[in-house]
């Protein structure tokens, strides 16, 4: 037991640390879309002069304009992209020292290791980008190709910031990438692709490289098998139509198309919205996939869950999903599917998972 004196000097350290205006932790940042502007649009149009160093030179102005911007870190990579190879250093080094702890950092520093390998020794580059996948939090590739304890490893990323996580996407993507295209280790490849299916399911479409993988594995060609859209189903397993839950809820869900010869969905594409607000961050995915192949068995389920951040208000909320498949643009019709849960926060409740952690045999009792 402390003594009374050692309680008394403990509290007094916690009301220093939570006194008005003490330091506290600089919220995360995340770097706004791109949008093209007039300048930026004006001086693309260089290149279809092949303007190249007029081109360069109205990208690096830009970005001097726009410092700290997602304009400015784009500029400052189509200059580089542009560039001689000596060149490209200096500018992506620039990208680094001012975007700290973003995409736009990573990308550089990936950017930089693609110059210095180029196509050439592969596993040594894979060696390299595992490295820097991991110095951002990162899981080993080793483990990821394993493809024991994807779930886990998954969630590892997905409790990293934002810009790590939208950074580390392409450093993962192009490890997948290197091991299809450049070493042709299909079937080593196919846990990364699951991987990248539910790490960085908000950030890209992995769908249709999930598939190719597996067909190349599996019958030696490549190929597209899905030739078909049907509306996407989705199940929502929580919270239900009309029913009420306690103020932080468990949203769990579940979407799929169906076989290998219909186009699967596509998470960047989808949405999901909590009274109207973006949901897709406080969501965690797991994928399961049907390796087989078979004609008849869903080939890709998603199951995604989350929280929200902070407990809601009492009174009625909705949750809207809109699920599109790959490769379907329309805003109605087959391939796309919309779907709204009404439900009440209210101080009696149903089950609302509230009291349960996610669990993997949840999936299998729902």
């Amino acid at each position: 037991m402390r003594k009374p004196t050692e309680l008394v000097i403990l509290l007094l350290i916690l009301a220093w640390a939570l006194r008005p205006g003490a330091a506290q932790a600089p919220p995360e940042k995340v770097y706004e879309p791109f949008v093209k502007t007039t300048e930026y649009e004006e001086a693309w149009r260089l290149l279809d002069a092949s303007r190249f160093e007029e081109f360069r030179a109205r990208m690096a102005e830009i970005a001097a304009a726009n410092p700290g911007t997602t304009l400015g870190a784009v500029c400052l990579f189509k200059q580089s992209g542009w560039s001689e190879s000596s060149d490209r250093p200096r500018i992506l080094n620039a990208i680094i020292a001012g975007y700290p702890r973003s995409r736009f950092e990573i990308w550089a520093r990936l950017d930089l290791l693609n110059g210095q390998y180029g196509y050439s020794d592969m596993e040594g580059w894979l060696a390299d980008a595992d490295r820097l996948a991991q110095s951002y939090g990162g899981p080993p590739l080793a483990a990821i190709l394993r493809g024991r304890d994807l779930d886990r490893l998954s969630a590892q990323v997905l409790a990293l910031p934002v810009e790590v996580r939208y950074g580390l996407a392409e450093v993962y993507g192009e490890m997948l990438g290197g091991l299809v295209c450049q070493l042709k280790q299909y079937e080593r490849a196919v846990p990364l692709a699951i991987f990248g299916r539910q790490a960085f399911s908000m950030h890209s479409d992995g769908i249709i490289s999930l598939e190719y993988i597996l067909t190349k594995a599996k019958t030696g060609t490549w190929s597209h098998l899905a030739t078909k859209f049907v509306s996407p189903t989705v199940r929502v397993i929580h919270p239900r139509h009309a029913r009420h839950t306690g103020p932080r809820p468990k949203i769990r869900l579940e979407m799929f198309t169906g076989d290998v010869s219909v186009e699967g969905i596509d998470l960047r594409r989808s949405t999901i919205l909590l009274d109207g607000q973006d949901f897709w961050p406080r969501l965690r995915a797991r994928v399961r996939v049907d390796k087989s192949l078979k004609p008849g068995r869903v080939f890709e389920r998603i199951l995604l869950s989350g929280r929200p951040a902070l407990p809601l208000a009492p009174g009625r909320h909705t949750l809207e999903i809109v699920a599109r498949s790959s490769g379907y643009y329309q805003e109605s019709g087959t391939g796309l599917t919309r779907t709204l849960v009404e439900f009440t926060v209210g101080k009696s409740h149903d089950d609302d998972c509230d009291r349960r952690e996610d669990d993997a045999r949840d999936w299998e009792q729902d």
